[in-house]
């Protein structure tokens, strides 16, 4: 299998953050954090690869609020890029 090198992120939109007045912005790590989708431990990855982290994005799912913030903030992220649903 031949390794592919990765391709520079459309432009920047805003950061992946919700800002909420009067409280710190959520990103989405913190979401991932408080959903206990940050997994630690030693897995090996579909691509060969070993790694010590693990994001198990189900875990988000089972919360509809997170992953209504998630979604809003990925949609934000890359609204100014032309993505289509």
């Amino acid at each position: 299998m031949k390794e592919v090198g990765h391709e520079p992120p459309p432009e920047a939109g805003p950061p992946l953050a919700e800002e909420v007045p009067g409280r710190a912005p959520v990103r989405v790590l913190d979401i991932f954090r408080q959903t206990g989708a940050i997994l630690g431990g030693h897995y090996l990855l579909t691509s060969g690869r070993h790694s010590g982290t693990y994001l198990e994005k189900f875990r988000v799912l089972q919360y509809p609020e997170q992953t209504q913030r998630l979604c809003r903030l990925i949609a934000d992220r890359f609204r100014a890029s032309g993505v289509q649903t």
